[in-house]
């Protein structure tokens, strides 16, 4: 059975009214440092949580808004299934997130980083977290998305095809499955001597200026995207090179044999929502701080396939 904020109350001797304004983070003028720290120790120790609420949190930026908003669809589809509500908030790096601050969530699902600040007032509250797919890979809280291995499935579709020269064209985003495709493209190409080109701009245009007589080439090229980019690169080779024999492989969250006419590497975005969602579950049910972190895999879907 759950605590009720009135067991931590009658745990610590002090009133409900206490509590809730210790736990809204409304009562540091005139309640001490010591009656708080006795009043979250008491509530961590009953794993205490206000509501099964869950947030979502972002650090905001245009590029890290846009995939959080993509995840998001797949949370969504996966809180319905537990009967979970969302709640959705974006904050700078370095704050701790007024969700968080106010205990008004039983628990956080954060994209990239998390503050030392925020990471002590998870702590400090007991509230479980995931870090979902993070710029650095870690053995715990995490759900990973193998983006190293989606662009290594279809740089290899194209080293299959006979295709002996291969692009790179992602924008520039500040989420952490940037660098992770941009290793994975260079270690292969450098791997397998592939001539190799690279444009990461946060404008399409201003990334096939970067790629420059690389798409003008007469040979045949495969280049990896991302979704939105893949039909208006796929025309402009054909434009620019008159030939449809290239393979454009975007990297994208969805399935549609009219968008992606070949191939595309299909991001399991449900999936790592069902992981994280799952993952906190398991901590309220366990009351471990602590689970190993979980990887999913990109799927390569090609046009056999779809």
């Amino acid at each position: 059975m759950r605590v009720s904020l009135r067991e931590v109350a009658r745990q610590v001797g002090v009133s409900a009214a206490t509590v809730s304004k210790v736990m809204n983070n409304t009562a540091r003028a005139y309640i001490s440092g010591a009656r708080r720290d006795q009043i979250f120790a008491a509530a961590r120790a009953s794993r205490y949580r206000p509501n099964d609420d869950i947030a979502i949190v972002s650090p905001g930026g245009a590029g890290a808004t846009a995939i959080t908003a993509r995840f998001f669809a797949g949370f969504q589809a996966a809180a319905q299934e537990h009967d979970i509500r969302l709640v959705t908030e974006q904050t700078r790096v370095t704050g701790v997130p007024d969700c968080i601050e106010r205990w008004r969530v039983g628990g956080a699902v954060f994209f990239d980083a998390i503050s030392a600040a925020t990471l002590a007032a998870l702590k400090e509250r007991g509230i479980p977290y995931v870090l979902a797919n993070p710029a650095e890979d870690r053995p715990r809280d995490c759900v990973i998305v193998d983006d190293y291995a989606g662009v290594r499935d279809a740089l290899e579709l194209m080293e299959l095809r006979g295709l002996k020269r291969a692009a790179l064209m992602l924008p520039r985003i500040t989420h952490a499955s940037f660098p992770k495709r941009l290793k994975a493209y260079r270690d292969f190409c450098k791997a397998r001597r592939i001539k190799r080109a690279c444009a990461h701009s946060h404008d399409f245009y201003a990334a096939l200026d970067e790629l420059g007589g690389v798409l003008s080439t007469r040979s045949r090229l495969g280049v990896v995207t991302v979704g939105e980019w893949g039909l208006a690169l796929e025309a402009h080779l054909r434009a620019c090179t008159g030939r449809d024999d290239h393979l454009v492989v975007p990297v994208a969250e969805w399935s549609s044999p009219w968008t992606h006419p070949r191939a595309h590497v299909r991001l399991p975005l449900r999936a790592v929502a069902k992981a994280a969602l799952e993952m906190i579950r398991s901590k309220w049910e366990s009351g471990n701080a602590h689970a190993a972190s979980v990887t999913v895999r990109p799927e390569l879907i090609e046009e056999s396939t779809t």
